[in-house]
Order: C-alpha cells, then structure tokens, then sequence
C-alpha cells in the first residue's frame, strides 16, 4: 500500500487497518553507504575586541577571523571574517 521506494516495512492491511510488523534486518541495509576515510581538520581562531569604559553608555568592538584547514580534499578550506558592536543603555 505505501511501496514508495520499495521500502515495504510500514504495510497495512486495508480491510483492518493494523500495521504490519517487520524485522529490519542487515541485508535491508547498505552498510558501505556511510564508509568515508577519516579526515583531519585544523581550526585557529584570532580576535581582538577594545572597550570603551569611561563614557556615559560604555561600548565595545571587536573583530575577528576563522580559518580552518583541511589535510586533503575530503575537508573544505574555510575563511571567516567577523565583527560585533555592542553598547550599554
């Protein structure tokens, strides 16, 4: 009845409504789906940040990167830039 996919372990009887129950077993499944080799990745992180304490509402700045890098091609190469702004009330 939902043979969507060929995946027939949710069948219903139609005239009882009642689920059928099926045992998943491993040649359901394709375990060589997931098999990746492992990968390394390296992450650094710099930021500066300068607060202003002596004004009436103090604020503060900062600004920073990102940048992480992969062993091989299996991890992407990455540079982030960020700021922040923030001010008292």
């Amino acid at each position: 009845m939902s043979d969507y996919l060929g995946v027939l372990n949710d069948l219903t009887e139609p005239l009882s409504g009642s689920a059928t129950y099926k045992i998943i077993e491993q040649c359901d499944l394709d375990l060589d789906s997931a098999a990746h080799p492992a990968s390394v990745s390296h992450t650094f992180y710099l930021t500066f940040s300068y607060h202003w304490g002596g004004c009436v509402r103090p604020k503060y700045f900062g600004l920073g990167a990102i940048y992480s890098n992969g062993s091989d091609n299996t991890v992407l190469n990455q540079i982030t830039i960020f700021s922040k702004f923030g001010m008292t009330f």
